[in-house]
């Protein structure tokens, strides 16, 4: 790949910023994402794009739990994707959200939002203002990946504790949401995502043994996101508007 350009970023770079940085570097119309956990399905690519190409602003695959994973990996991956676990997503679909780790997007669309450019690649913020754009995002099951690792969980901790931080932050800032809201939800913060995650657990599979062995970890990741968001509301202010 003699066209490919290498941009390094500090070992300790939260991925949206990296994702960011790629797609401002990046000349292509189409931008994917991924990370280095993911393995992807062989037609991964050309899937993405077909689905783009019947207008969605982005698209993304399901993404799978790979065999034999340890209890951090079970915990990341119940954390972040169980919402687009496979038997979720058998047909192609719309979606609110997509899974940015195994996902293509138009980069224009993504270009002309500068202010959110600037902060990084976070996906949810892209989605809400494609979805008042008039946008669509796609659920594309024959672009699977499969997540066969995570970060050791220590590292795991600390990387969900900084995205929370950020998400409180642009709650308050960019979104108006009242700080003391956000600080009298914060001890409810944890059961309610445990409550979410196992609601999407199949009954009686290889999950649900996964599910409950990684209920520790689980939990504090959990507590970890919800003080992340209270210390991200804290030292945020709501910008002036006007």
């Amino acid at each position: 790949f003699p066209d490919v350009l290498v941009a390094r970023r500090p070992a300790n770079t939260l991925t949206p910023i990296l994702w960011g940085d790629g797609c401002r570097l990046a000349r292509g119309h189409i931008v994917a994402f991924t990370t280095n956990h993911m393995r992807v399905a062989p037609l991964w690519a050309r899937k993405l794009v077909e689905a783009l190409e019947s207008g969605a602003i982005g698209s993304a695959g399901p993404v799978a739990l790979g065999p034999g994973p340890d209890r951090a990996t079970a915990a990341a991956y119940f954390t972040r994707f169980s919402l687009f676990a496979p038997h979720l997503w058998k047909a192609r679909a719309r979606a609110r959200d997509i899974p940015a780790d195994n996902a293509a997007y138009r980069r224009d669309a993504i270009l002309r939002h500068p202010d959110l450019v600037e902060q990084g690649f976070w996906e949810v913020e892209f989605h809400r203002r494609f979805e008042t754009e008039g946008g669509f995002l796609l659920m594309e099951p024959a672009a699977s990946a499969t997540l066969i690792g995570s970060a050791p969980f220590g590292a795991l901790l600390r990387q969900r504790y900084r995205h929370a931080r950020e998400f409180g932050e642009s709650r308050v800032a960019r979104h108006g949401e009242h700080r003391l809201k956000l600080l009298l939800w914060a001890p409810i913060v944890p059961p309610v995502l445990m409550v979410r995650l196992r609601r999407r657990v199949l009954p009686a599979s290889r999950e649900k043994r996964l599910f409950l062995g990684a209920l520790p970890g689980l939990a504090l990741l959990s507590t970890a996101w919800a003080a992340g968001e209270v210390v991200g509301a804290l030292r945020s202010w709501p910008k002036a508007t006007g």
